[in-house]
């Protein structure tokens, strides 16, 4: 699960909406992007972000609005251009209900099909983090003394995935969590 929830007043529900947040090591994993990608589309206001409390060393939080807005860039960054982005990623928070988006006559965006993949990856990096926990030092597979962190440094390293899984019995499910896991929570040396 996200490392947090905000309060916020909403009209239309009542008085108060808790929604969840996320962090930029959170988006990093649940976009597909690198973090300084994150980063960097955070700080040239493509993707823009209400700040919590004052001046830049404020904590970064991500709604499920920002992203699906990073997940649409990690699809689009070769296709559209900074500012066609960025308005689209400004239309679709006007527009929440919004299905489908045309970039073009030829280009047209499933907008639901990525909110499903973001709600499904979101999915995924809640059930990394109660199979493997929240913030443990060098947590291992369940049930394993098999660490995480080795595991996938070694996919980092360029060891074929099949070879892990019967080395190690593990499944294909266990290695694309412990990814996920991993750059949700960088290993500190």
């Amino acid at each position: 699960m996200s490392r947090a929830l905000a309060v916020t007043p909403n009209r239309k529900r009542g008085p108060f909406q808790v929604k969840r947040i996320f962090t930029t090591l959170d988006a990093a994993a649940i976009s597909g992007l690198e973090l300084k990608i994150v980063q960097n589309l955070i700080d040239k206001k493509v993707v823009i972000l209400e700040r919590s409390g004052g001046g830049r060393r404020s904590p970064r939080f991500l709604s499920r609005h920002h992203l699906l807005c990073l997940r649409l860039d990690y699809y689009l960054t070769s296709n559209l251009s900074v500012p066609k982005r960025a308005r689209l990623y400004r239309e679709l928070e006007e527009r929440p209900g919004l299905e489908n988006y045309s970039v073009n006559p030829v280009v047209h965006l499933d907008v639901a099909w990525v909110r499903r993949d973001v709600d499904a990856r979101i999915a995924d990096l809640d059930e990394a983090i109660s199979t493997l926990g929240a913030n443990r030092q060098d947590p291992t597979f369940p049930h394993t003394q098999i660490k995480v962190y080795d595991t996938v440094r070694l996919l980092e390293l360029g060891l074929d995935p099949q070879d892990i899984i019967s080395e190690y019995t593990l499944t294909e499910r266990q290695l694309y969590l412990a990814r996920l896991w991993v750059v949700a929570h960088p290993h500190k040396n």
